[in-house]
Order: structure tokens, then C-alpha cells, then sequence
């Protein structure tokens, strides 16, 4: 059995997955080599149709724990299923079209063990293309605030991306994690409540590799938020 796979993780690790056969090993690669922490991966599988489940199964001997929706309950109400099976102190969040770079967990988990009152750790990442081409970053356009009053910011706009995230695990679970009536911004909602719970901080490190990938999980919930958010007026 892998070190990773102790039944006492440091860090639970929840991937929510709908048809993501194609990019779900690495996900769960880069997840289990976050050493020296310990994790365990809680994939998701929102009754997908091609072999999501059959790849994480791959890994189960790694600390992968793959739990089956008996319908599909979309990314959201799937995180929740996976907070409450999980059995780490803290929960990060990894898109199964996304990865992570080294050292990203144990930096995390230095900054939330350094001060017991911040519910909410999370970095910058960066964007890449289907090619392999970074483009962009996370805080080039939503600049982050730390502290105990960054909900202020975060009602204002939300500067974290879901992979980016690590929070303690009874805070998400007195929280009852995600907001999963929400039609949009179930993620910001969250946000900011881990944020009124205690202290928000943010490494500037690029930690966290997002993929922008037709039909991606990222796509998919930004054009739900286009057909439920009022478009701004025309500017005369």
C-alpha cells in the first residue's frame, strides 16, 4: 500500500468527475505526488458514460477511494458527497481537468497550520490552452485579498479558482459545504462564508495548472453563469 494511502490523511482530496476519462489520471497523478503530505483522493464519478470510472479505479491501491452517483447530481452537490466521505483534517478541491504542481499541498498546509483561524488557503495558477500554452494567470484580473475581512472583497468578485483551494474540513462540514440550490457562483458563495468563519490567505505562488479544454468543467459552468447573470447594459 502507498504511504498516501493511510487511513489517517492529512489531506483529503476531492475531484468531482463527469465523462473525464481522457484527463482524469493526471489529475490524480499530481494529487499523490504532493509528498511528504499525506492525502487521499475521493473521485466522484457523476454517472459518466465512458471510462472515468475505470481510470480512477487504476489507482485505488494509491489512496484512491472512487464513490458512484446513483444519478447525477452535477460538480457541486458532488464535492458535497465527498466532504462528507472524507477523512483528512483539511479538503483541497482539484477539477479532474486540472493538476497541480509540486509542493503545492505542503505549502498550503504550512500556511494553515502557521494560524489555526484561517478557513480558507488558496494560490494562483495558471492557464493553459489544449496545446500546452500558458495564456493567463488566476490574479492577473482578480487581484487577492488576505485577513479576516476578505469576504468583503470576495462579495465583490471572486479572486479564487475552485483547484486552488484548501479549507479545513469540520469548517466545511458546519458550513454544509457547497450551496448546491444555487444555479451560479455556488463556488463564491462558499467562498465567503469560510472567509466570515475566519481568516482567508493566499500563496503568490503558481501552483495550480488550470486547463482550458473544450467541454471542460470550467467551461461548462461558466455558460450556465452567462444564462443566468443579467448582461450589463450598453454604454452610450
Amino acid at each position: 500500500m502507498d504511504e498516501a494511502a493511510t487511513d489517517s490523511p492529512q489531506v483529503s482530496v476531492v475531484t468531482p468527475a463527469y465523462n473525464a476519462a481522457t484527463t482524469l489520471e493526471r489529475a490524480i497523478v499530481s494529487a499523490l505526488a504532493q509528498a511528504p503530505v499525506t492525502v487521499e483522493v475521493i473521485v466522484v464519478d457523476d454517472c459518466s458514460t465512458d471510462d472515468t470510472r475505470a481510470v480512477a479505479a487504476r489507482f485505488a491501491d494509491k489512496g484512491v477511494r472512487l464513490i458512484a452517483n446513483d444519478r447525477n447530481l452535477g460538480a457541486s452537490e458532488s464535492r458535497n458527497v465527498a466532504i462528507r466521505a472524507a477523512r483528512g483534517t483539511y479538503v483541497a478541491f482539484l477539477d479532474s481537468d486540472d493538476e497541480w504542481r509540486p509542493g503545492k499541498l505542503a505549502a498550503q498546509l504550512a500556511l494553515a497550520e502557521a494560524d489555526p483561524a484561517r478557513t480558507l488557503i488558496h494560490c494562483d495558477g495558471t492557464y493553459v490552452t489544449p496545446e500546452g500554452r500558458e495564456f493567463d494567470r488566476v490574479y492577473n484580473h482578480s487581484p487577492p485579498v488576505d485577513g479576516p475581512e476578505a469576504w468583503r472583497a470576495l462579495i465583490r468578485y471572486c479572486f479564487i479558482h475552485t483547484s486552488c483551494v484548501l479549507a479545513p474540513r469540520e469548517t466545511l462540514l458546519d458550513l454544509g459545504g457547497f450551496d448546491a440550490g444555487l444555479v451560479v457562483a455556488e463556488d463564491q458563495d462558499l467562498w465567503i462564508r469560510l472567509a466570515l468563519a475566519g481568516s482567508v490567505a493566499h500563496l503568490p505562488d503558481l501552483l495550480t495548472v488550470i486547463h482550458d479544454m473544450p467541454g471542460s468543467l470550467m467551461k461548462r459552468e461558466v455558460a450556465r453563469e452567462r444564462d443566468f447573470v443579467l448582461r450589463s447594459p450598453a454604454i452610450s
